[in-house]
């Protein structure tokens, strides 16, 4: 847990909504995006946004540089918010212990963008192996290294090398051997699926430094 953090928890203009209001910032000072993400369009590029859609009883997420709101399902079975809202605060807490971005559409050359109902528009690739190498490492990999604290993103496959291209992010990831090992569970994962595949390598990325070091 990050100690630096506090987090207020305060009422909208419903029932249904609470915004958690931290005194670190989500996004770079630059960023004034507002971005609502729903449990019903599954996106790869926020594992904040991924976890918080997982508790029970929780429809949709806005994502700004200063408030999370969350807003939990209308039903009439709805979860409390007594149920909730410790949930929130965990992965919260824990999501700024990580220094990780709530976002990592900066790694991406085309769009990104969520409509007003948050479904989620992902970029489309150059050429289809690039997409189905993005879409395996999206669907099949990042959740379960995002729940470990991580992350893993697709930047480019070299067709002539049979090179894939990731960035590694998370404490988890940074030392040589766990780099190591999760660029072979990787490749072999990938070499199944795309045999013209040879070798996962890591990259720097210059854009996540700067962005993310202007938070704090």
């Amino acid at each position: 847990m990050a100690p630096d953090v506090t987090i207020r928890a305060v009422e909208c203009f419903n029932d249904h909504t609470l915004a958690f209001l931290p005194n670190r910032p989500l996004f770079s000072l630059r960023d004034e995006r507002e971005i609502k993400f729903s449990s019903s369009s599954e996106c790869p590029y926020s594992s904040l946004a991924r976890r918080l859609l997982k508790i029970q009883g929780v429809h949709s997420i806005m994502l700004s540089s200063y408030h999370i709101r969350v807003e939990k399902e209308h039903s009439s079975n709805e979860a409390k918010w007594k149920e909730i809202k410790p949930l929130v605060l965990t992965i919260l807490l824990d999501f700024f212990a990580s220094n990780l971005p709530a976002i990592t559409d900066q790694f991406l050359e085309n769009p990104h963008n969520h409509t007003e109902q948050g479904e989620c528009i992902t970029p489309k690739h150059y050429d289809e192996t690039s997409a189905i190498i993005d879409d395996l490492i999206n669907t099949s990999i990042r959740p379960t290294v995002q729940d470990e604290g991580g992350d893993v993103i697709f930047m480019t496959f070299q067709a002539k090398r049979g090179t894939v291209n990731v960035v590694l992010l998370g404490t988890c990831l940074s030392s040589p051997p766990a780099s190591k090992a999760i660029c072979r569970l990787v490749l072999s994962f990938l070499q199944f699926h795309v045999p013209q595949v040879v070798r996962v390598l890591p990259v720097e990325n210059s854009s996540l430094s700067k962005s993310w070091s202007s938070v704090f």
